[in-house]
């Protein structure tokens, strides 16, 4: 279903996860979409959801520099405008900080944090240069909830959502927006699927361009039924509201409390809400840290996606 003109976009980590959902759902909406990834062989599923010419994938690395700027010279060749640039590829390792060890850290700084910067400097020069567009970094509500066994994952959302903020304010001048989507990990209580976060990013946060999106799902009874709501609340220059992708969810927004944040039924949200499929602690494969075939760098271990 489409409600504007046909953009083109970048989408990191786009062979599985939530890249994966973000770009089925971008061909879907008759978007153009260049999708990258360092798992080439799992673009192949993309295919069917594309008409001819609609989708271009590369094989990029988000750790490496060169990579980006290789991308960089590329987009010209394939669109005469960049509209937007979706930072999704992550990783996360859970760990007690006595057992972590430095390839732990590089696991991930390089990809959350490393990749994100380069992949918000690479779209912003070609943004400035043609004098507009948005980039969208999809962090985590680690960015500002830090959780106990994910010590470097949080600082890694940290990082990002610190340079998030930082680049919004310096950007915008130039007509280029920074996005940063804060999802809630998956399984708990406030996670959304990754479909409906999806729907989120590419109506609300594309549309409204907040500079920090906190998606939460609610379930609620409207006219006899249970309706799934999503409720993000945004942070634009201090001021906090909630949107609601009507076109999406169309029910009426309730009002805003003292805290900002809406006002449900006095009933509340009714108990047992869907646990949405978000981030899965991963686990660390038997023999240690493989190499992602670069034979001059240390071994560590390619980046996989939430």
């Amino acid at each position: 279903m489409m409600t504007q003109r046909p953009l083109t976009m970048v989408i990191t980590g786009a062979a599985s996860g939530m890249g994966n959902q973000l770009a089925r759902l971008a061909l879907q909406q008759g978007h153009s979409v260049l999708a990258i990834d360092s798992d080439t062989a799992a673009f192949a599923q993309l295919n069917c959801y594309a008409n001819a010419g609609q989708l271009t994938c590369e094989r990029i690395d988000v750790r490496d520099n060169c990579h980006w700027q290789l991308l960089e010279q590329r987009i010209p060749e394939i669109w005469p405008q960049f509209d937007l640039m979706l930072n999704v590829a992550q990783v996360l390792l859970p760990g007690q900080i006595e057992n972590q060890v430095a390839l732990d850290i590089d696991y991930h700084l390089d990809t959350n944090a490393k990749g994100v910067i380069l992949g918000t400097q690479m779209a912003a020069r070609l943004m400035l240069q043609q004098g507009f567009g948005h980039v969208i970094n999809v962090a985590s509500a680690a960015s500002t909830e830090p959780s106990p066994g994910l010590s470097l994952y949080s600082a890694a959302e940290f990082a990002v959502r610190g340079y998030s903020l930082a680049a919004a304010a310096e950007l915008r001048a130039g007509n280029v927006f920074i996005s940063l989507v804060k999802p809630a990990l998956g399984g708990s209580a406030n996670s959304l699927s990754q479909a409906q976060l999806a729907l989120a990013i590419l109506t609300t946060v594309l549309k409204q361009k907040p500079i920090e999106f906190k998606p939460a799902a609610r379930r609620m009874h409207a006219l006899g039924k249970k309706v799934r709501r999503v409720a993000g609340t945004i942070n634009e220059n201090s001021r906090e509201t909630v949107a609601w992708p009507a076109n999406v969810f169309p029910l009426p927004a309730r009002g805003l409390g003292e805290s900002g944040h809406a006002n449900w039924p006095a009933s509340g949200p009714a108990k047992g809400a869907d646990k949405g499929a978000g981030k899965s602690p991963g686990k660390r494969p038997a023999g240690g840290l493989q190499s992602p075939q670069q034979p001059t760098a240390p071994a560590q271990r390619a980046p996989t996606p939430r």
